[in-house]
C-alpha cells in the first residue's frame, strides 16, 4: 500500500497517462481484478465479452449510496460466463465506494473522463493506449508500472500488476474480513448464486475501500480524514435503488486484525493405523508379532534327521 500511495501521490493531473494509470491501479486494488479483465494481449485482442468496456463501469446509485460500478464478465473462474450472477440481463457487477485521497476512486474516475470532453461510445475499450484509440493492454500496464515506480525511486522489477490484486485481498482481508473480501472478489466460486448473497451493499460492501485506506492510514499513523462522501448524484449516474437490503450478520459488524497464523515444528508421530499403507501395516504387525520372521531360520541341514 505504501508503494501504491507513492505512486498515487506522484502523479500529473494533466498526463493522460499518469491518469489512466492511477485509476487503473486503485480499480483493480479494490475490486480484487486480475488484469485480464481490463487489459488484452495485444492490440487487436480486445474481446467484448471479457474486457471491461465504457458501459462496464459507471458511477451509480445503489440501494441509496453512489459508488463506482464494474461489470464483470468473462473471469478466469468462470470462462464460459456460466454462473448466475453473470447471466443474460444486468450482469454481474462489483461496487467501490470513495476512499481517502490519494486512494479516492471518484476522483480518479472523473479525472480520467475528462479527457474525453465530447463523451466516448458504450462499445469502446474503457483503458486507452497513450493514443487514446488503442486498447491498454498487459504489456502497456507493465511498461507503466516500471516507469512509475523509477520515478520515486523503487525497484519496479520487484512488483507485477497482478500484486494489486494480492495487495487488495490483503488489505481487505485485515480491515473487512474473509466473510466480505471472499465474496467481493468471487473466491467463493462461480457457482454462487450472488456475488453479494446475503450481505447489504450499503452498509457492508461499499465501505470497504474506505476502511482498506483507514486501516493503512492508522498504520502509518495518519490521524483519520472526515467521512468520504460527496455530492455526486449528476455525475455519469443511473439508479438502480428500490431493492431490499437483506440483513446484516452481526458477526461482520465490527471490523478487526485477522491473528497470523503460528506455525508448529511437526512431531515424530506415527499415523493411526487407518491412514497407513497397507505395507506399512504388514511390517509393523510382522516385527510385533512372536515368531516374526526376523528370527534366523532353524531350518536343518541336508540330509539330516528331524
Amino acid at each position: 500500500m505504501e508503494v501504491i500511495q507513492r505512486i498515487l501521490e506522484d502523479a500529473d493531473e494533466d498526463s493522460f497517462e499518469d491518469v489512466c494509470f492511477n485509476f487503473f491501479i486503485v480499480l483493480l486494488l479494490f475490486t480484487f481484478s486480475r488484469s485480464e479483465c481490463p487489459c488484452p494481449k495485444t492490440f487487436d485482442g480486445f474481446d467484448p465479452e471479457e474486457h471491461w468496456q465504457v458501459c462496464d463501469i459507471r458511477w451509480r446509485c445503489v440501494d441509496g449510496v453512489w459508488c463506482l460500478a464494474v461489470r464483470f464478465k468473462k473471469i478466469k473462474q468462470d470462462p464460459r460466463i456460466t454462473r448466475p450472477a453473470a447471466a443474460p440481463g444486468d450482469g454481474d457487477w462489483a461496487y467501490v465506494g470513495d476512499a481517502p485521497e490519494p486512494f479516492s476512486v471518484l476522483r480518479w474516475f472523473r479525472s480520467y473522463m475528462q479527457f474525453f470532453p465530447h463523451g466516448r461510445a458504450p462499445e469502446d475499450p474503457f483503458f486507452l493506449a497513450r493514443d487514446r484509440t488503442r486498447p491498454y493492454t498487459y504489456s502497456a500496464a507493465m511498461s507503466d508500472l516500471r516507469e512509475r515506480c523509477a520515478r520515486i525511486g523503487v525497484d519496479g522489477g520487484l512488483y507485477g500488476i497482478h500484486g494489486l490484486r494480492v495487495e487488495g485481498y490483503n488489505a481487505s482481508l485485515r480491515a473487512n474480513g474473509e466473510k466480505r473480501t471472499v465474496a467481493h472478489g468471487l473466491w467463493s466460486g462461480p457457482p454462487a448464486a450472488g456475488r453479494y448473497l446475503r450481505l447489504s451493499v450499503p452498509n457492508e460492501i461499499v465501505p470497504m475501500a474506505n476502511n482498506m485506506v483507514q486501516l493503512h492510514n492508522m498504520r502509518q499513523g495518519v490521524a483519520p480524514p472526515e467521512e468520504c462522501g460527496s455530492d455526486v448524484s449528476g455525475f455519469l449516474s443511473d439508479s438502480e435503488s428500490g431493492g431490499e437490503v437483506p440483513e446484516q450478520d452481526s458477526e461482520d459488524d465490527v471490523v478487526h486484525e485477522v491473528p497470523e497464523r503460528v506455525l508448529h515444528p511437526r512431531r515424530r508421530v506415527s499415523p493411526a493405523p487407518s491412514r497407513q499403507r497397507a505395507s506399512s501395516r504388514r511390517a509393523a504387525g510382522s516385527e510385533s508379532a512372536p515368531g516374526s520372521s526376523r528370527r534366523r531360520s532353524s531350518r536343518a541341514p541336508a540330509g539330516s534327521r528331524p
